[in-house]
């Protein structure tokens, strides 16, 4: 479970997720990875290792568009999943 962010990070947070759908280039942080996935730090470490979620580019910072983009391959198989049943 996620880390409780404080509201001025959460902004911030937001703000980052916000300009990743308009700049795919912008670096998103901890606290916006949190924020989008729901996972603790150790949590998105791991599944970075286990090649489940992308690379960060620099400690703690990740490629906005490449999140997005993962997120979005991961909605799509999850419909596909539910739609099958």
């Amino acid at each position: 479970m996620a880390r409780k962010i404080p509201q001025a990070r959460a902004e911030l947070a937001m703000q980052q997720v916000q300009m990743a759908h308009v700049l795919p280039d912008t670096h998103l942080g901890m606290d916006a990875i949190a924020l989008i996935t729901g996972w603790s730090r150790p949590t998105t470490y791991r599944r970075c290792k286990a090649g489940e979620f992308p690379r960060p580019i620099a400690p703690g910072k990740w490629h906005g568009g490449s999140v997005l983009a993962h997120q979005a391959k991961s909605s799509a198989l999850m419909q596909e999943d539910v739609c099958e049943e």
